[in-house]
């Protein structure tokens, strides 16, 4: 009940919050092998009148914030060493900006960015414009494959993953990712709790992830989220809880702007043994 009424007085009087939806710019630390710069993102334009108005087609507020945090050498996920540049990082619900991918993915070996179909072609063209070049996709693989050997770029991938029709093992099929090989280090979900519909599938496709990495090298499950309903918040974490162990990152660990005195949360999740043993 105390955890209920925290999260309802951080979480009062907000709405959902989405970022400027015509262009807006980040400050992303980018490291390469002598020097540490800061290199500002260009802003990330949303053609609202080409992709219908749903929630991939806008920049909820938590996400520059969260892009912010988790490229930062300084979080604990890198301190850790669940995060190096040899992790492959699977983000659910992408949108369209591609905002978490372009800071992350110089950091790690690989970057798949994930969402509906109708999301995928302005964000591998946002990605491409920040990024110098265009966002792989199935078509075209061993062209794109052959550059990022060749650059030593890291690589980010842009496919199809529906929550309710797709199968986790596609990763595979529109990947040159090899099963019992290459494993998820991270899934990251950002601010894709603010429907009860959504909350099923989505948990059901972490753990079906996240059961695609051995248990002895099990993918971290990363969820952070604006705190806008109790009762959602519930739901989600009754049936997150109920497949994985789950822990909150606490205060400290975290940049002021994702504390929990300005509406947000951060969760990280293992999946238990008995979700690997029942699948």
């Amino acid at each position: 009940m105390l955890a209920r009424k925290r999260y309802k007085s951080a979480s009062q009087g907000r709405t959902l919050r989405s970022v400027n939806r015509q262009a807006f710019s980040l400050r992303a630390e980018r490291k390469g092998p002598q020097e540490r710069v800061s290199k500002p993102v260009v802003g990330f334009q949303m053609p609202l009148g080409r992709v219908s108005l749903k929630s991939s087609a806008v920049v909820w507020k938590v996400t520059p914030l969260f892009a912010e945090w988790v490229s930062s050498d300084r979080n604990i996920l890198f301190q850790s060493g669940i995060l190096d540049g040899e992790s492959l990082v699977l983000e659910l619900g992408a949108g369209i900006s591609g905002l978490i991918a372009l800071s992350l993915a110089p950091k790690i070996k690989r970057y798949i960015a994930t969402d509906q179909d109708y999301v995928l072609k302005i964000l591998r063209e946002n990605i491409a414009q920040n990024y110098g070049r265009t966002a792989s996709h199935p078509k075209g693989r061993k062209k794109r494959s052959a550059e990022t050997r060749a650059d030593k770029t890291p690589t980010i991938d842009v496919i199809h993953l529906d929550w309710e029709t797709s199968s986790a093992s596609s990763l595979y099929a529109q990947t040159t990712l090899v099963a019992d090989q290459d494993h998820v280090a991270a899934v990251i979900a950002a601010d894709c709790i603010y429907n009860e519909t959504l909350i099923q599938p989505l948990v059901e496709t972490c753990s079906d992830v996240c059961r695609l990495a051995p248990e002895e090298n099990p993918t971290l499950c990363i969820v952070v989220q604006q705190l806008r309903s109790p009762d959602v918040f519930e739901q989600w974490l009754k049936a997150f809880h109920g497949r994985f162990r789950v822990w909150r990152v606490p205060d400290e660990l975290l940049s002021d702007e994702l504390k929990v005195k300005n509406g947000f949360a951060m969760h990280v999740g293992i999946l238990r043994h008995e979700e690997r043993i029942n699948q």
